[in-house]
């Protein structure tokens, strides 16, 4: 019963890599049962993860303030981890990260 309440809770991670195979961004989600989805805003992780000074009362930095990454080639793989044990799903998986085009919309005369 004691190995069972320390038991590490099982969760799913997605890594995403650059061209280059560095790593952009991990994320993780824990498993549930059905359709999921996560989504990844394009950015990378906050370069400044502890501030002493928070509005939110939380002295650990917002997960999704980091900076945006460059437009190119990435990859995602997606892992689990059951028991404390990783294990691979889906390899990596090639994708084209593009911008939206404008960034204003037209003027009119």
């Amino acid at each position: 019963m004691e190995a069972e309440r320390n038991e590490e809770a099982s969760y799913l991670e997605f890594v995403i890599r650059d061209s280059d195979g560095n790593i952009v961004r991990k994320m993780k989600t824990g498993l549930k049962k059905g359709l999921n989805r996560i989504v990844w805003d394009g950015r990378m992780p906050d370069t400044r993860p502890v501030s002493l000074r928070s509005s939110s009362g939380s002295i650990f930095g917002n997960p999704r303030t980091g900076i945006p990454v460059m437009p190119g080639e990435y990859t995602v793989s997606l892992s689990q981890s059951i028991n404390g044990t990783m294990s691979e799903l889906v390899g990596p998986t090639s994708f084209q990260l593009k911008t939206l085009g404008g960034s204003t919309l037209p003027a009119t005369d």
